[in-house]
């Protein structure tokens, strides 16, 4: 591996991480607007409101981790 491959793989891993701590920063602040959001509902949105939240997080962030896995793949696979 030379230096420069060496210096742009550590680049991009510096990139990583950068932006996997600015997405959990801005993931724990939406969680607390939810949160207040909730609490303030009618008893309807308190009881189900929660889960359906989780629900629809949990379903958006799978489908944002295959596109990236398969983006990844394909692009690595062209070079």
């Amino acid at each position: 591996m030379s230096s420069t491959t060496h210096s742009s793989l550590q680049e991009k891993s510096l990139f990583g991480i950068i932006i996997a701590s600015i997405s959990f920063v801005i993931s724990l602040a939406w969680n607390d607007a939810f949160r207040n959001f909730f609490s303030k509902s009618t008893p309807i949105i308190k009881k189900y409101g929660p889960w359906g939240y989780a629900i629809a997080v949990s379903i958006i962030g799978i489908f944002i981790i295959n596109m990236l896995i398969k983006y990844i793949f394909i692009d690595n696979n062209n070079t």
